[in-house]
């Protein structure tokens, strides 16, 4: 399926999830993100982490609804809700990478290029920023000073050295012949067949289904 067909799919359950107080639509979308990310062949410990996480605030709901809310089974609809949430984030992600998603959305969605580039620039960055922040934080031992996650001279440092590399990959991209505004072509192209709307649709009409059971 298309990567905004299911971009769009994902957000329009988060939304009628939001909704809809159901047990019964939230348990039927957890197991039926399950047997997805079971098909996709996602590693364990990579389930086990998003089964695990969400623990804390959901049964922190619960408990918060049971003592002082609407009751145990408005608390079991929330934190079932929370597990769906991160499950559909889950199916929209384990065979969706950035790169796609960003094509497609330019293609699709008529998504500015520059923003295009600009998300996948700064995702690509992370790892960089991950590593310039280790670096100040040595640099900074070395001298005796010690800067935690807090530190205000950790995330000054980290800002300017953000700041130099924009500067370089707009030079970059410049070099390369990227024009803002100008039309482009796309090596890769991502389609929305018809295929993918019967889906869209099938999977919606399900959802429908599931409310009123």
């Amino acid at each position: 399926m298309n990567a905004v067909m299911k971009l769009g799919i994902s957000l329009l359950l988060g939304i009628e999830l939001s909704f809809t107080p159901s047990l019964s639509l939230n348990v039927g979308l957890i197991i039926a993100s399950l047997i997805y990310l079971f098909i996709r062949h996602i590693h364990w410990k990579v389930l086990l982490y998003l089964m695990l996480v969400p623990v804390i605030p959901a049964v922190g709901v619960a408990i918060t609804q049971i003592m002082y809310g609407a009751g145990l089974n408005y608390g079991v609809i929330l934190a079932t809700r929370i597990y769906a949430y991160i499950l559909i984030g889950a199916d929209l992600v384990i065979n969706t990478t950035a790169l796609e998603m960003t094509n497609a959305l330019e293609e699709n969605c008529h998504l500015p290029a520059k923003f295009a580039f600009g998300i996948l620039s700064a995702l690509n960055l992370i790892p960089q920023i991950v590593y310039q922040v280790k670096v100040i934080k040595v640099a900074a031992e070395m001298r005796g000073v010690h800067l935690t996650w807090i530190s205000p001279t950790l995330y000054f440092k980290a800002i300017l050295a953000s700041i130099q590399w924009a500067d370089q990959l707009a030079n970059a991209m410049k070099s390369h012949g990227f024009v803002e505004d100008a039309p482009r072509t796309h090596y890769y192209q991502y389609p929305i067949h018809p295929s993918d709307w019967f889906k869209s649709i099938g999977l919606f009409i399900i959802i429908q289904l599931l409310i009123f059971i």
